[in-house]
C-alpha cells in the first residue's frame, strides 16, 4: 500500500500516526548523542546481574568466581600462587568444592594473569594475545 493511502486510511480508522522520532525507552543511544563507552576503573567489563533472579547459593559462588578471576588479574601474589599452588588458592577463595585444581579453566586463568598477557590486554594488542594463546595450545 502506498504511504499516502495508508496515512489516509489510518487517519480515518483512528490509528495514531507517528510523525516525530523521539528517544527510545532507555534514552538516546550514545552513538547519536556523542557519548561513549565508559569502562570501570579496573578496565574490566562485567555484566550487572539482578540478584533477585539468581538462587542465593549460585549468587554466592558466582561472586566468589568473579572475585577470584579479578584478583588473579590484578594481584601479583594471587597470580603467582595460581601457578605454584592452585589447590590452596581455590581453598582460600572458597572455590575448592566448585573448581578442580586440574581444570583447564585454571590454565587459561594462569595465562591471562601472566604479566605478558596482561600487557597485551591493557594495550589492546589482540593479535599478539591470540597468537600467544595459539602457541600455548589453548586455541
Amino acid at each position: 500500500m502506498e504511504r499516502r493511502k495508508f496515512i489516509k486510511t489510518a487517519s480515518l480508522a483512528g490509528i495514531p500516526i507517528v510523525t516525530e522520532t523521539k528517544a527510545g525507552a532507555f534514552g538516546a543511544p550514545a552513538s547519536l548523542t556523542g557519548g561513549g563507552l565508559t569502562l570501570p576503573s579496573d578496565g574490566l567489563l562485567a555484566l550487572p546481574i539482578d540478584d533477585s533472579f539468581i538462587a542465593p547459593d549460585l549468587r554466592d559462588v558466582t561472586k566468589k568466581i568473579m572475585l577470584f578471576f579479578g584478583r588473579a588479574h590484578s594481584d601479583s601474589r594471587v597470580a603467582q600462587q595460581l601457578s605454584v599452588n592452585p589447590t590452596a588458592l581455590l581453598s582460600e577463595f572458597g572455590l575448592d568444592g566448585y573448581i578442580d585444581a586440574n581444570d583447564p579453566l585454571l590454565d587459561v586463568a594462569r595465562i591471562a594473569a601472566s604479566p605478558e598477557m596482561s600487557l597485551f590486554m591493557k594495550t589492546a594488542d589482540y593479535t599478539s594475545f591470540m597468537a600467544q594463546l595459539k602457541s600455548r595450545g589453548i586455541l
